[in-house]
């Protein structure tokens, strides 16, 4: 399995307050379970660094998909081309792909540039991107409220390396050894009943980590604000 190298750096929080916040509907009544649709197939992370790349390609091909009807051409040599354009934006050469990014970078990077395609053309630039926040219950709410994906970074604990046959994340040991950036696109409330904690539904860029890199996190200690929790949305595409 390819080497994970955990580099995901917070964002600014300077450079987030002047970013656009979402306005949560903190009156709206949640359904028991939600499933974002027009989730892009898995793109297997094969260099170190580039979770961000991959987890910023989920909403930016959900975003593609529900504005044109079919997924764009992005592979992995694409998600690649995008890197390395963060990478331009942070000012930080790097030829080995083991530097990380951050979240907001590969926000500005999409609105801006637009995401490369496979064929060397460049895609359309997406038309915003919002802050949903640093807590569990706002990603909640996000995915409900706009039938979105959500791009997150936390703080990686050890215990999350390699996921269970359950496709449940392990509860944390508080060792952390990195940061680590995926997309969430669904929760089940079901799972209360069974494991008393919450759950979603999230999209890893390691394809042997589970089941088409899926997973459920039922943890809320792995949403925590000690874990470094931060997470945006896209709201589309040109």
């Amino acid at each position: 399995m390819t080497q994970r190298i955990l580099n995901v750096g917070p964002s600014s929080p300077l450079e987030i307050r002047v970013e656009e916040t979402v306005v949560l509907d903190r009156a709206l009544v949640l359904p028991e379970k939600k499933v974002v649709p027009f989730i892009p197939p898995l793109v297997d992370q094969e260099q170190t660094g580039t979770c961000v790349a991959h987890a910023a390609y989920i909403l930016y091909g959900h975003a593609y998909k529900r504005k044109y009807g079919h997924f764009p051409p992005i592979t992995e040599k694409s998600i690649l081309a995008f890197y390395d354009l963060c990478k331009k934006v942070d000012h930080d050469p790097d030829p080995g792909r083991s530097h990380g990014t951050t979240l907001l970078t590969a926000l500005r990077t999409m609105a801006g540039s637009g995401f490369p395609f496979d064929d060397g053309t460049r895609g359309p630039r997406i038309t915003g991107y919002e802050y949903v926040g640093d807590d569990y219950n706002a990603v909640k709410l996000a995915l409900a409220q706009f039938d979105t994906p959500v791009l997150f970074r936390l703080n990686w604990d050890a215990n999350w390396m390699y996921l269970p046959t359950s496709k449940i994340v392990k509860p944390p040991v508080g060792q952390i050894i990195g940061g680590h950036a995926m997309a969430d696109f669904g929760f089940d409330d079901n799972l209360l009943a069974v494991y008393d904690a919450l759950s979603y539904a999230d999209r890893n860029s390691w394809g042997k980590w589970s089941l088409n890199g899926n997973g459920n996190c039922y943890f809320k200690a792995a949403y925590k604000k000690d874990h470094g929790l931060e997470a945006w949305r896209v709201k589309g595409v040109n």
